[in-house]
């Protein structure tokens, strides 16, 4: 899943970490069909054109700060 945001703190805010620690009936339902899923945030650090993309390259980097239990992977 990709969301684009106008800004990075919504990430730590209270109503975003209450949601994904409390997630609907049908984000419940629908999490088990998206196999592999991993929620990660990104910058975007360039981006050329203009248009509709068709695909998307991204890099991932570990690290060992979580914001929010929702963020830790052993919190599901």
């Amino acid at each position: 899943m990709l969301y684009e945001l106008e800004r990075y703190e919504v990430l730590t805010s209270k109503g975003y970490l209450d949601r994904l620690n409390a997630p609907t009936p049908w984000s419940t339902k629908m999490m088990p069909h998206h196999l592999g899923m991993v929620r990660s945030q990104c910058r975007i650090v360039a981006s050329f054109g203009g248009g509709v993309a068709s695909r998307a390259a991204n890099s991932e980097k570990k690290s060992k700060t979580h914001v929010g239990s929702a963020a830790s992977p052993s919190s599901s």
